[in-house]
């Protein structure tokens, strides 16, 4: 089970960074751990290479990559980059991402290209509107992210992608957001694995890892583990208080 800490662009200072992975750290060796954890933490670009320590037990991800190798794009951050700061994982096409940046998943398409080109695994993020849930559109939105954001992408490399579904409306720092129903999680995760077998092959789909994300936290975690709806979590905000974080973590090794 993947458990992946999303700093965004938190906190303020490479001290409290520090101090923020160190907390995890120590709290994390209290945790048994098992082959089925993988803890990922996703701090700022600019602290990477500072904090970027992977070991046995924890694991570090980039928050988003340039859709080139190299060249002219000021201000982005090239997947050579992200390689060589030692980075093991890439969140691609984030709701933020989507929300502020315009990004769409033709653009996602060619940056999990890249990370698996270069031995990066892409946790590639799709999820639809509060506007678009309300229409109906969910199935629509959800096929377009997955065919698109998947194009070009081979039976052996298409299973080194994790997805996240990660509704917009869901996320803990929008106004309003809150986690959706489990069940419906469920059915989201059967959707994609049948969208998944319809574009590659019954093992692609029933072994992909889907994980779920949008204002989880300890107290709502163990509903979405009841039914086996998720292969783990993108969190978000909680993963900035390092208790917070833990416990969520602890709640699924009962």
């Amino acid at each position: 089970m993947h458990f992946v800490a999303n700093w965004k662009m938190n906190p303020p200072s490479l001290a409290e960074a520090e101090r923020l992975l160190k907390q995890v750290r120590t709290q994390l060796r209290s945790i048994k751990q098992n082959e089925d954890l993988e803890v990922v933490i996703c701090p700022p670009a600019i602290f990477f290479p500072k904090i970027a320590r992977p070991s046995s037990y924890l694991k570090f991800g980039i928050q988003n990559i340039g859709w080139e190798e190299r060249g002219s794009y000021t201000g982005e951050i090239s997947v050579l980059m992200a390689k060589d700061f030692g980075a093991d994982y890439c969140l691609v096409g984030h709701s933020e991402r989507k929300l502020y940046f315009g990004e769409n998943s033709s653009l996602a398409n060619k940056k999990i290209k890249l990370c698996l080109e270069k031995g990066i695994i892409p946790i590639y993020c799709i999820g639809e509107t509060l506007e678009e849930k309300r229409k109906g559109e969910t199935r629509k939105v959800l096929e377009e992210q997955i065919t698109t954001g998947f194009k070009g992408i081979n039976l052996i490399e298409a299973k080194r992608v994790i997805i996240t579904y990660e509704p917009l409306w869901t996320i803990s720092s929008q106004s309003g957001g809150e986690a959706e129903d489990p069940d419906n999680v469920l059915a989201i995760n059967i959707l994609i694995r049948k969208i998944l077998l319809d574009t590659y092959d019954t093992k692609t789909a029933r072994g992909a890892k889907i994980l779920y994300g949008g204002s989880i936290n300890h107290k709502n975690v163990g509903d979405y583990l009841k039914n086996n709806c998720s292969d783990g979590f993108l969190i978000g905000s909680a993963s900035l208080n390092p208790s917070e974080f833990i416990s969520i973590i602890r709640k699924t090794q009962k």
